[in-house]
Parts: C-alpha cells; sequence; structure tokens
C-alpha cells in the first residue's frame, strides 16, 4: 500500500457544487484536515471525521441531491513546520480537530493561549508544537481564568518551554519589559495604541489614568514633546513602567502610583487629553475625567466593553448625559469603533470624546 495513502470517511458530491458543500462541511467542523481534497472527472472528494446526521445530510441534500457518503484512499497532508496546528493535525484525534486554537496571543517570546476545556489533555501538546514551530517563543501559556481583579491580571498554567513569565515586548518602535503574571498587557490594542499617537499633537498635556507599563504614554513621548502624568494601582505595573521609560530613553513622563480619582484637585483642568483605557468599569471614571480636562476643552480617549444585545446609541447617549451632568458638553458627535472581540457576545469599543 502507498504509504502516502490513507483511507478516510468521504463525501462525493458534483464539482460544481464542491465550494458551498466544503464551506458547510467546514462550518460543521466535518473536515478531516489530515487528507487533501480531490477531484476525478466532475466529481470533488472531501474527506469527513465521521458519518453526518441526518440534518447534516440535509443540508447538503439541498446543495446537491446526488451526493454520496463511501470511503476514499486519500493523499496525506505533508507536515509544515510553520504551522503548528498541521503539527497537530498528526498527533491529535480526528474529532478533536475543530476544537484546536486557530491563534495566540504573543508577547515578546511567550505565546498565551485559550484551550478549550474539551481538549484540555492535549494541552501540553498544543504547548510543545508551538515551541517546535515557533523558534521565536521559548515559553507557552495557557489562560486559567479571565481577566479579573482591581490590577486586571489572570492565571496562567505553563505548557510548553521554560517557565519564565519576564519579557520584553516591541510594539511600535518601542520596548516594553512586562511580567505577564503580574500586570495587564494585550499585544491586540497595538493597532488602536498607534492611532491614539497619531491622533496627539505636540504641548499637549496628557493624563494616562489607567497606564499599566506605559504602553501608551511611552510611545506617546516616542514620538511627540508632550508632557504626561501617568496613574496605575499595581506596584508592579509602575515598576516595570520606569523600567520601559529607560529603556525607551523618554522623558517628560510622570508617574503616580495610586488611585486617579484621589488626585484630582491636584490635576483639575490639567489635561488637554486623557486616556481611560479600562473598559471594564471605564463609566465610573468619566466624572474624574470631566474635571481633568483643561477649561478650554480636550479629548477623552474612552474604553468600553459592550454586548452584543447592547445598542451603541444607548452607550453613546449615556456618555452625553454623564458628561452634561458635569458641567461640560460634547464639541462634536462622539467618534467610536470596534477595537477587538473580548467573547462571542461581547467587544471592545474606542470612543473619542471631544468636550468643552
Amino acid at each position: 500500500m502507498n504509504e502516502d495513502l490513507d483511507n478516510s470517511l468521504c463525501l462525493t458530491a458534483n464539482i460544481k457544487k464542491g465550494e458551498n458543500i466544503r464551506r458547510v462541511i467546514k462550518s460543521l467542523g466535518l473536515f478531516n484536515e489530515l487528507y487533501k481534497i480531490e477531484t476525478i472527472n466532475n466529481k470533488i472528494l472531501i474527506p469527513i471525521t465521521r458519518d453526518l446526521s441526518s440534518r447534516e445530510k440535509k443540508q447538503i441534500k439541498d446543495i446537491d441531491p446526488y451526493f454520496i457518503i463511501t470511503n476514499y484512499s486519500f493523499k496525506k497532508r505533508k507536515k509544515r513546520v510553520s504551522n503548528f496546528r498541521d503539527y497537530l493535525l498528526q498527533k491529535v484525534d480526528p474529532n478533536y480537530i475543530k476544537f484546536l486554537p486557530k491563534s495566540f496571543d504573543t508577547i515578546g517570546n511567550i505565546a498565551i493561549i485559550e484551550i478549550p476545556e474539551v481538549i484540555k489533555k492535549y494541552d501540553k501538546l498544543i504547548g510543545n508544537a508551538i515551541i517546535k514551530t515557533f523558534k521565536s517563543i521559548r515559553t507557552v501559556y495557557s489562560k486559567k481564568s479571565i481577566v479579573s481583579g482591581k490590577f486586571r491580571i489572570r492565571k496562567l498554567e505553563l505548557i510548553g518551554g521554560i517557565d519564565n513569565p519576564i519579557t520584553i515586548h516591541k510594539e511600535n518602535g518601542c520596548l516594553f519589559e512586562l511580567d505577564v503574571k503580574k500586570v495587564y498587557f494585550s499585544p491586540r490594542l497595538s493597532t488602536e495604541r498607534l492611532r491614539v499617537v497619531k491622533q496627539v499633537r505636540n504641548n499637549e498635556k496628557i493624563i494616562d489614568m489607567f497606564a499599566g507599563v506605559g504602553t501608551y504614554s511611552i510611545q506617546i513621548a516616542k514620538k511627540r514633546d508632550v508632557e504626561i502624568i501617568a496613574f496605575d494601582i499595581n506596584p508592579n505595573a509602575i515598576n516595570y513602567f520606569e523600567k520601559n521609560i529607560i529603556l525607551n530613553k523618554v522623558h517628560s513622563i510622570k508617574l503616580i502610583l495610586g488611585n486617579v480619582s484621589n488626585n484630582i484637585t491636584k490635576f483639575k483642568n490639567f489635561a488637554d487629553r486623557v486616556i481611560m483605557n479600562l473598559p471594564k468599569t471605564s463609566f465610573n471614571y468619566l466624572k474624574d475625567a470631566c474635571q481633568l480636562i483643561s477649561k478650554n476643552g480636550g479629548i477623552i480617549n474612552y474604553y468600553q466593553f459592550i454586548s452584543n444585545e447592547q445598542k451603541i446609541s444607548d452607550i453613546t447617549n449615556k456618555i452625553t448625559d454623564e458628561i452634561k451632568r458635569n458641567n461640560r458638553i460634547l464639541k462634536e458627535t462622539i467618534f467610536y469603533k470596534k477595537v477587538k472581540d473580548i467573547s462571542p457576545k461581547k467587544s471592545q469599543f474606542a470612543f473619542d470624546i471631544k468636550i468643552i
């Protein structure tokens, strides 16, 4: 028997209907990624992991009433070391392939991945696959909890490489040293941070209300001649922020360990811009932002989690009402955009709020 061939369940259909059927099979999680789709004459042969249910067969029959399920000796896919999922295809039960993560967050030389409970038994295999196929990664952690607590951190479990949570991450030309177990950091906000940096003009006075390790402040100070006051309640974040100021050779940033709400009097009407990257509870601090903004007006870069059931118009109306309650008014219509998905039912949005 040819070693490059292997027997599998096969769905055979009219080649003209093949693309639509392939999409349905993939959406159902039934495509067997171990093998290549083949065509013979006017037929397409799609490898599948199991027989179809009655409901699934009806879906296919609506596309091609003459499809059949049979067996076929398919050509195996060649292993590619550049893709950790392809490495796993050879080692994971075909019935579980559809649950394999398609991506992960990379922070410096650390990978952080979310593994569904149904394939928890494969976590070490997944971790080692990432180490094996990405030479720049030396540590892989799986998420063991959601981001929570006053310091916005999550529990992580080592599943590959060495247990060293300290790394240096490069973003938009800046370097950030951090401990992924002790501070909050999301590499998926890179594009959004750059968007805000591009808004800033020289000589702005800025308050970064929830600064973390300095991802917004340092990138702004690197590009613009500004004055920044940065707050955070996490001493670990402030410690790394101080290191990152030196690492990036920036100045004009004053760090304060503590809650911004306790410093309103000192910095009242100081800022031309306030950055509010605390999407879970940011609304509670809008009144503080209104007091911090200059009497001549300014911009609030505001972030909030929004569920699919909520209407953006309701959110912007609520923000507008809160601004009015604090004796400020909108200079123009609130700009908003989705920054990233948090879950299938929740997203993080950015709002640019110009007030006077």
